[in-house]
């Protein structure tokens, strides 16, 4: 099992076909993932949830990008909360083979909320995310993402929350 994931990833790659698509300028990109969260503490139930994002392409490099996720915590014992936080900001990626790596710096809005509670914590949002995306057609990717969102305005009650997703997503070249 240790070897499970770097084998699984392997096999995703070598299985689809390769594509040569490049980024241009106003390309659009859209997408939906599959997202597993965690705050790395024992103490609180880890969550299942769902992302959409989109970039549009500002270079073959750049891109701007908006991004959501939402997060059910309810994994394990501990208290059970929500998570959704939006967010836009810089997307680099490096799109030179059919396996595209990214790097995405976003500001935005995160909330955590309590099961009867309302607002635990919300405020302004940092997130920092690196993955790919694996060029299936011109228009399809499949990826893997993770992603470090902290809350800026109350770091000392909610410091980081950690997520992890499985994308799928639709390319429109200009």
């Amino acid at each position: 099992m240790k070897h499970g994931v770097p084998v699984a990833v392997m096999l995703f790659g070598y299985l689809l076909p390769a594509t040569t698509v490049r980024a241009e300028p106003f390309d659009l990109s859209l997408g939906a993932a599959f997202a597993y969260g965690t705050t790395l503490d024992q103490n609180e139930k880890d969550g299942l949830g769902a992302s959409a994002y989109g970039a549009l392409g500002l270079s073959d490099t750049m891109s701007l990008s908006l991004a959501g996720a939402f997060y059910e915590h309810s994994l394990g014992s501990g208290e059970s909360y929500r998570l959704f936080n939006v967010g836009a900001g810089i997307l680099y990626n490096l799109d030179v083979l059919a396996i595209v790596p990214f790097a995405a710096l976003r500001v935005g809005y995160l909330a955590r909320l309590g099961d009867g509670d309302g607002l635990l914590d919300g405020g302004l949002s940092l997130s920092v995310s690196v993955g790919f995306d694996y060029l299936v057609t011109e228009y399809l990717t499949a990826g893997l993402c993770a992603e470090y969102l902290g809350l800026l305005t109350s770091f000392d009650s909610f410091p980081a929350h950690a997520g992890f997703s499985l994308r799928l997503g639709i390319r429109l070249p200009h």
